[in-house]
């Protein structure tokens, strides 16, 4: 913010108008404001700081009311004015105090409200500045833009741009929330308060997620009612116990049915053995037989071509084997089908007996079917006894209804009658007022337009004193005008008589009388030191003055002409005010009762006309009212007859219902009963069918049964047969192929094919009676001790056994269910506990992350702090450089390295570097003027680095009111070099102090002058 233009008027010592222009000062780059004590220099940073703000520099220099020039007559206003930059906009902010002020007639005062405008500004063509557009209106409104636009509140003004008379060591002492306050404006660090904000939502998201995986996890644990994992644990256990115990049992059962199953296999195996050991013996003794004749056929190619086709017999006898053992497995198959639908036919049997037992249920049944049939006329009449109360209600309601409405309507229209009729008189008494109305509005007129005179005439006198102050100072200037030409003229004839004088002593001789006293001793001639003046230089210095003092003579009439003036116009100007007493101060609220007299008249002017019309609507409504109560006595005689009418009504119905059991009475519930019968009915009808139709296909899956259980039994007989007769050929056919030496089959070689084939032939033989013995030995061991077995004794006991481990094995499948569950269980609860170990796990971390952020950790600061506190390094570095610069090398500014006090949040405090001592220690304890070098060391440093950083306020002005009063001539040097290099960055610093030694170092000052009439401001030179 750089200041361009400062008016006051009435304000503090400054009665009359004063501006400052600081264009000079802004080229410059430094001013001293110097006067004497009391002038009211400081009052200048007052009226900077409340233009702005609309408080004055220092709490103890007044607010509002407090700001207004005591000299002030009534009629003089306060006003401040400040144009001011923003970077490269332009602004000017307008304020007035609110004051009590003396009524300009009779006694007492009157209220003046305060007023703020705030308007941004352009430069015209010519440079001049003009109004480009209001920003903000009113005090309130006003102050907050300026702190948006500036960066920074009063306090913070005070403290960064203003260093106030007595409070400099206030920005050097603050506390760390203070400076807090004024670096987040400069620097613009919301963002990091942002993050802040950031981290605490986010372990505040992590906790609540933590909280509602605990609540899931005990809502886990609570289905088993049990309240941790241990527990449920316990549980799992238990169920397992009780899983492996019926797992035990069903193994048990399982092994007593596999021994029930081993015995039928064993049964059927030893049936198999007896018949599979007969069956090998007849194949063995069927190959033996055929030895000789294999001997016989080695030597012969037709003995080995026997020997081929004996092969395709064994295949066929092999094909005959096992058909005949898959007959008997069908066969088998057959006979447990058949015991299962003679089973199944027994049970279908048993089904349509105990049907036939239901049929006296199906008789009680019809019987409550007929006397259901019997409720139907009395229902009946239940239901129009029901229906006719119903239209009644309906009708009562319509009825109830109606009557609402008509007392409504009969309020309705006694209410509009009642405005009617108070229209009406409102309407007359205004008529009435009519006249009374319009002389109040002439009276009115004549006052406001007396009010107008007097403030032209009041306008006319400021003119006026205005310009006797232009004469007056015109006078005063043609005064020390002839002044100066009269002491010119009076040094010219002076010079002229000393050059005679010296002219007469030259001609003077020892012992000769002077030709003026006649003395004939000469002991001080005059001597001549200078040239006398020429003629025409002391003629033309009488015409300067003569002129001069024409010009005077002009100024003193002018100043008589316009004192007479003055004199004329205040004299109107009081008689007005005598005249028109206190009201001469009330144009504003003159108007306003002029224009609401007016509208008065005119409204009474118009009530007169209405007067017709609002007796006709008085006598419209009075009618309404009585068609209203018409209408309300008759709907009430209807309504009457309807409750006597629906109370008749209602007796019925209730002798219709004592007829009528309750849970029939409602509607279809007659109809619902009787369906239930029929359904009743119509289920054991279809049960006693459904017995009927399982019996008779029970019977036919018997037949089915029995035939495929006869069709197996002949199948395995045909196999059976199949098999003899594939081993007699076979046996007769291996007798027609045996083989006698080596030397037969030698000399029955042939060709390689056929020698192969004869070779296969020969093997297959070998091999087939090796297989037979082989069987036969097996079957002979196996069959060895076997006796009859029982089969179906042992399928029996299979049965049983199978029936008692399916029992079994159901509840094992139950407690599976339950054990995998309580699995599913356990892992969603170690999952859960995972989750919350691994939630608890980050919110360790993020929850200290935020905590450290938000300032809970040793050193009590914010992240926001943090950064600051970086930030306040650049200060202090830049203000530490100015500061040994002042303090020849002696002080430096740091942070403290802890709180000062550990209650609050610390890391912004202050302490000094003593190079004299090495040790630092609390700013506080800097004498006067050594605190008044650290504050302005850490005002400038300050705005260094805020113009460094982006997106901070610039700082492009600075005032320092006093203070260098405490410093010694070397201090003062000093501090002097330090504000003078301010020139070179462009920044504005105005100094307030009476000390000589400023005036004669600053060349650009401001002069403050008291006065009778109020001070005075002038730029020196």
């Amino acid at each position: 913010m750089r200041p361009l233009r400062l008016v006051m008027e009435g304000f503090g010592p400054y009665l009359e108008r004063q501006e400052i222009a600081f264009d000079g000062a802004s080229q410059a780059g430094l001013f001293l404001v110097h006067g004497p004590t009391g002038a009211g220099k400081t009052s200048i940073l007052d009226a900077l700081c409340f233009a702005l703000y609309g408080e004055t520099t220092g709490t103890d220099r007044g607010h509002d009311e407090r700001v207004r020039s005591d000299l002030a007559p009534p009629e003089r206003d306060t006003e401040v004015v400040l144009d001011f930059a923003v970077g490269e906009t332009l602004y000017r902010v307008r304020r007035s105090p609110a004051y009590e002020r003396a009524k300009r007639r009779g006694r007492g005062t009157t209220r003046v409200p305060a007023k703020a405008e705030l308007e941004r500004l352009r430069r015209a063509p010519d440079g001049a500045l003009e109004p480009a557009g209001a920003v903000a209106s009113g005090p309130a409104a006003v102050t907050e833009r300026i702190e948006a636009l500036l960066g920074f509140n009063v306090e913070q003004f005070r403290q960064v741009v203003l260093l106030p008379q007595g409070e400099f060591r206030r920005a050097l002492t603050a506390d760390s929330a203070t400076r807090q306050a004024i670096l987040q404006r400069l620097f613009a660090t919301g963002r990091y308060r942002e993050i802040e904000q950031a981290l605490r939502e986010r372990a505040e998201q992590l906790r609540r997620e933590r909280e509602g995986q605990a609540d899931r996890l005990a809502a886990l644990l609570g289905q088993e009612g049990v309240e941790s994992a241990e527990a449920l644990a316990g549980v799992h256990a238990a169920a397992a116990d009780e899983l492996a115990a019926a797992q035990e049992e069903a193994e048990t059962l399982r092994r007593q049915a596999a021994q029930a199953e081993r015995r039928l296999e064993a049964a059927r195996e030893a049936a198999r053995l007896l018949a599979e050991r007969e069956q090998a013996r007849s194949a063995l003794a069927d190959l033996e037989a055929q030895a000789a004749a294999m001997t016989e056929r080695r030597a012969r190619l037709a003995r080995a071509q026997a020997a081929a086709v004996l092969e395709a017999v064994v295949a066929r006898w092999a094909e005959a084997r096992g058909a005949a053992r898959e007959a008997e497995r069908r066969r088998d198959l057959a006979e447990a089908a058949h015991g299962e639908a003679a089973a199944a036919a027994e049970q279908a049997r048993a089904g349509l007996a105990a049907e036939q037992t239901r049929e006296g249920e199906g008789d009680a049944l019809r019987r409550e079917r007929a006397r259901l049939e019997g409720l139907r006329p009395r229902l009946a009449r239940l239901a129009e006894g029901r229906a006719a109360l119903q239209t009644l209600a309906s009708a009562r309601a319509e009825a109830e209804a109606a009557e609402a409405e008509a007392r409504s309507e009969r309020a309705r229209s006694g209410e509009a009658l009642a405005e009617a009729e108070q229209a009406h008189a409102q309407a007359a008494l205004r008529a009435a007022r009519s006249e009374g109305l319009a002389a109040e509005a002439a009276r009115l007129e004549a006052l406001v337009a007396a009010v107008r005179r007097l403030g032209e005439r009041r306008q006319a006198l400021r003119r006026a004193e205005r310009k006797l102050d232009a004469e007056r100072r015109a006078l005063e200037g043609a005064r020390a005008g002839r002044e100066a030409a009269r002491e010119i003229l009076e040094r010219l004839e002076a010079r002229r008589l000393q050059g005679e004088a010296a002219r007469l002593a030259a001609t003077l001789r020892p012992g000769e009388p002077c030709p003026v006293c006649g003395s004939t001793e000469h002991p001080a001639p005059a001597r001549g030191a200078e040239a006398l003046p020429e003629e025409a230089e002391i003629a033309a210095a009488r015409v300067r003055l003569d002129e001069a003092e024409d010009r005077l003579s002009s100024a003193e009439r002018a100043v008589a002409a316009c004192e007479t003036r003055v004199e004329a116009l205040a004299a109107q100007v009081r008689e007005d005010e005598e005249t028109l007493g206190a009201q001469a101060g009330e144009a504003e609220a003159l108007e306003a009762e002029l224009r609401r007299v007016r509208a008065e008249a005119e409204a009474a002017e118009a009530d007169a006309r209405r007067l017709a019309a609002l007796e006709q609507a008085r006598e419209r409504w009075a009618q309404a009212v009585r068609r209203a109560e018409a209408r309300l006595a008759e709907v009430g005689a209807r309504l009457r007859r309807l409750e006597a009418e629906h109370a008749a009504a209602r007796a019925r119905v209730e002798e219709a219902e004592a007829e009528v059991p309750e849970a029939l009475r409602a509607e279809g519930a007659l109809e619902q009963a009787l369906a239930t019968v029929a359904q009743r009915l119509q289920a054991l009808e279809e049960a006693r069918r459904r017995a009927e139709e399982g019996v008779r296909a029970a019977g036919e899956r018997l037949a089915r049964a029995e035939a495929a259980r006869d069709a197996a039994r002949r199948e395995a007989e045909r196999a059976g047969d199949a098999l003899r007769e594939a081993e007699a050929r076979l046996a007769e056919r291996l007798r027609e192929a045996g083989f006698e030496d080596l030397r037969d089959y030698e000399a029955a070689r042939m060709e390689a094919a056929a020698m192969e084939a004869l070779a296969g032939e020969i093997d297959a033989y070998e091999k087939a009676v090796a297989a037979a013995r082989a069987r036969l030995d097996a079957a002979a061991a196996r069959a060895e001790g076997v006796a009859e077995p029982d089969v179906a004794g042992a399928a029996a006991e299979l049965d049983a056994a199978r029936g008692r481990l399916e029992a079994v094995q159901q509840r094992l499948g139950e407690l599976r269910a339950r054990v995998r569950r309580l699995d599913a269980l356990r892992k969603d609860v170690a999952r859960l506990a995972a989750r919350i170990a691994e939630l608890d796990a980050r919110y360790a971390t993020a929850g200290r992350i935020a905590e450290a952020a938000s300032g809970q950790n040793p050193a009590r600061i914010t992240f926001e702090r943090f950064v600051l506190g970086s930030l306040l390094d650049d200060v202090l570095v830049a203000a530490s450089e100015r500061l040994r610069r002042m303090s020849q090398g002696r002080y430096a500014l740091r942070r403290a390295a802890a709180a000062a006090d550990r209650r609050r949040a610390g890391g912004l405090d202050l302490e000094v570097d003593d190079a004299y001592t090495g040790e630092p220690r609390p700013v506080g304890t800097l004498s006067g003027g050594e605190g008044f070098l650290a504050s302005l060391a850490l005002a400038l440093g300050l705005a260094d680095v805020v113009q460094a950083y982006t997106g901070g306020t610039r700082l492009d002005a600075l005032f320092v009111d006093e203070g260098f009063g405490s410093l010694d001539p070397e201090a003062l040097d000093q501090a002097l070099a330090v504000l003078l290099a301010l020139r070179q960055g462009g920044r504005l610093v105005g100094v307030i102090s009476h000390v000589p030694e400023l005036r004669e170092r600053i060349p650009l000052r401001l002069r403050v002058t008291p006065g009778r009439c109020g001070s005075r401001i002038a730029w020196d030179g």
